[in-house]
């Protein structure tokens, strides 16, 4: 009886090949080969070994990056594997895309309260990659100085301003990128961006050109010249010196 080592996979199978030519005689007679059937089984099973291997490589990558300790992995784990089952991505994608926050700079404890599945849902509304979704959410996060527990708010926010204009999320997410960070420097709320870009988006103004619009905006008004100024007198914005 044969051994065989599936290494990551961390478990063995016992393969019983005494039998196995009569056994591939008899189903011969039948008009069917036994090693047909099991170059087949094989490739399946290799299949799915092959996937589980991956799948513990990017949680490999994510522990590496992160320094979370086993017990945080065990959940990470877990979280990848029940967001696999009930998301449009299977665990694997899932765990790639941990990697792809914790290369963000996000921590273990993020990742599993909140981060992690708010970026699958922003990835599944507006059918992004998984990449694009986890760089704009943690863009946002970081330049709002937002805590995990509020991602799901930020994902709302985002999909409620894509559905109540002509642009998509795909959009939202582009201006994003672009307008994030100077607008929380001038105070101004994730909430309130992303219902200007909305307003834009029903002008015709979207993605990039609409966050390096509202980039300019702001950055003028960070430090406004001399006709800026005039201008935001003229219109009460602020007072006359």
């Amino acid at each position: 009886m044969a051994v065989y080592n599936l290494g990551t996979a961390r478990g063995k199978i016992e393969i019983d090949t005494n039998d196995l030519k009569n056994a591939d005689i008899a189903l011969r007679g039948a008009g069917t080969s036994m090693l047909a059937f099991g170059a087949t089984a094989l490739a399946a099973f290799g299949y799915v070994i092959g996937v589980g291997a991956q799948f513990e490589k990017e949680m490999d990558f994510v522990q590496a990056v992160t320094n979370a300790t086993e017990e945080d992995m065990k959940k990470l784990s877990e979280a990848a594997i029940e967001l696999g089952k009930k998301g449009p991505f299977g665990p694997r994608e899932v765990a790639a895309g941990f990697v792809d926050l914790a290369k963000a700079g996000l921590s273990a404890d993020e990742i599993i309260n909140g981060v992690g599945e708010a970026a699958i849902n922003l990835a599944a509304a507006g059918d992004i990659p998984f990449t694009q979704a986890a760089e704009v959410l943690v863009n946002v996060m970081r330049s709002f100085n937002l805590e995990a527990s509020e991602a799901s708010g930020v994902i709302d926010s985002i999909a409620g301003a894509a559905n109540a204009s002509t642009i998509d999320i795909s959009d939202m997410a582009t201006s994003l990128k672009y307008a994030a960070a100077p607008a929380a420097a001038l105070g101004v709320s994730v909430e309130d961006l992303n219902a200007s870009l909305a307003i834009l988006g029903n002008r015709g103004i979207k993605g990039s050109t609409a966050g390096t619009a509202m980039r300019r905006i702001f950055l003028n008004l960070a430090a406004p010249t001399k006709a800026v100024t005039e201008q935001l007198k003229d219109l009460g914005i602020i007072g006359v010196d």
